[in-house]
């Protein structure tokens, strides 16, 4: 399989902007966060549930991977992950197993 390379833009001086999710609770239906590609930098989720809840945090490229892959968070735990500017191509969604109890935010460069 051949690999696909993407210019890195920060290099280029092409960012419009690098943004912040308002920390919000994940539902348990995906949930668009970016529609365009954007690099992402860290992810922070905390369980407000008294049992474990897995969250996936995708790319929406023609067939999305997985970012975070069912990332089992224990109840009332926080997990913070830097990125380092991880391209996701077409944007960023993420859904929770068990709706409105995992409190999620992001930061991505667009």
């Amino acid at each position: 399989m051949a690999v696909s390379l993407v210019h890195y833009p920060y290099a280029e001086g092409r960012y419009n902007a690098v943004k912040e999710t308002v920390p919000g609770r994940i539902p348990s239906v995906s949930e668009t966060l970016f529609s365009q590609d954007c690099w992402l930098q860290f992810v922070c989720l905390t369980n407000t549930h008294s049992v474990s809840v897995n969250v996936t945090v995708s790319d929406r490229q023609g067939t999305p991977l997985p970012v975070i892959s069912a990332a089992p968070i224990a109840a009332g735990e926080t997990l913070t992950i830097p990125f380092w500017d991880r391209l996701c191509p077409s944007g960023l969604m993420w859904l929770a197993s068990v709706d409105g109890v995992v409190i999620g935010y992001l930061r991505a460069k667009i």
